[in-house]
Parts: C-alpha cells; structure tokens; sequence
C-alpha cells in the first residue's frame, strides 16, 4: 500500500499574514501549536513553522527598536557634551568689568558692613 501526501492548499499572502497574526496571539495565550493548527486548519508542522517566522519577526523588531533607541540617546549624548564644551570654554574666557560696575560693587559691600 503506497501513501500520498497531499500538500495542503497554498495560503495567499493577505491569509497567511492573518494566520500569523492568530498564531503569535494564541502563543502568547499559552495554546499548543496542536491545537492552533486543528482551529485554523493547518498541520501542526505549519503551526511551527509560522512560530518560527513570528519570533524572527520579533527578534527583528527588537534589535531594530534597541538601535533606534541608542542612536536617539547617543544624539541627547553628543548635545549635552556639545553644552558643556561651550560653557566650560565660556568660564576660561577673561571677564571684562566694568569701573561702573566696579565703584557700584564697593559701594554696596560698604552698605552692608
């Protein structure tokens, strides 16, 4: 007795996007892959394949968000070093004083003594 498998019909993209999207929901629900594949009509050898593409797109977008968010900080980064370069340049340059400024200054110390 000779067994053929039958392939079964080929999922359109629109269908399998839905799947997956079913698939990685019930998975986060704790479901077993036998039991995904029985209420979608898929082999449970489809339920983890599609698992397979669902935690790569995942990992995908996890490591796409970790280098957005780094270049995000190391640009607050690059600023506020850009800040405090100019204001330390700023505090070693000399102050001019005014003698206006200067007779006002002594003037009050004296009014304070």
């Amino acid at each position: 007795m000779e067994f053929v498998t039958m392939a079964a019909p080929k999922r359109s993209r629109g269908q399998r996007d839905s799947d997956l999207t079913i698939v990685a929901t019930s998975y986060l629900h704790g479901r077993t892959q036998s039991d995904l594949a029985q209420n979608l009509g898929l082999s449970q050898q489809q339920i983890a394949y599609d698992l397979k593409v669902v935690r790569r797109r995942w990992l995908e977008s996890s490591i796409r968000n970790f280098d957005e968010a780094r270049a995000q900080e190391l640009a607050k980064i690059d600023h506020i070093e850009a800040e405090f370069w100019s204001a330390w340049e700023r505090s070693q340059s000399v102050k001019q004083v005014r003698p206006a400024s200067v007779k006002r200054a002594r003037a009050q110390v004296r009014r304070q003594r």
